[in-house]
């Protein structure tokens, strides 16, 4: 009778696991490479549903309509507010030119971070103040 090794069958399962969850908000990490690029997207696979982009805490937004995630942001803004580290990654989806855009929202020690996957700078800049526009449609 075959033996079958259970350590090659358990690091599988975890690379497995930890490979789902790195896409969830709570799970945003903070890093950079050597030039201090932020690596933050280089997880984010390109079959990422808007659905499982929801699921997973973010802000889901197409052509500027909200399409899910708004508990997160609001959970996102309560932590802020209550002066708690918080992230949330937020994925805009533009149907013109089938684009999808994420941001990524960082909270930390009183100032807030954010990365733009569409950037080309993704040195870290902090900001005091975190400004939230709200307007009207415009259309007739």
């Amino acid at each position: 009778m075959r033996k079958i090794s259970i350590v090659p069958i358990f690091v599988i399962f975890i690379m497995l696991a930890s490979s789902c969850s790195q896409t969830k908000t709570e799970n945003l990490t903070l890093s950079f490479d050597t030039n201090g690029n932020y690596m933050g997207f280089a997880s984010i696979s390109e079959i990422y549903t808007p659905e499982q982009a929801i699921k997973d805490g973010c802000y889901v937004s197409s052509n500027l309509e909200l399409v899910g995630g708004e508990q997160s942001w609001e959970k996102f803004l309560q932590s802020a507010t209550d002066g708690k580290d918080a992230s949330i990654r937020i994925m805009s989806i533009y149907d013109d030119d089938n684009a999808v855009y994420y941001e990524d929202l960082y909270y930390i020690k009183g100032n807030y971070q954010i990365f733009d996957s569409s950037s080309e700078d993704l040195s870290e800049h902090t900001y005091k103040y975190l400004l939230d526009l709200r307007g009207r449609s415009l259309r007739r």
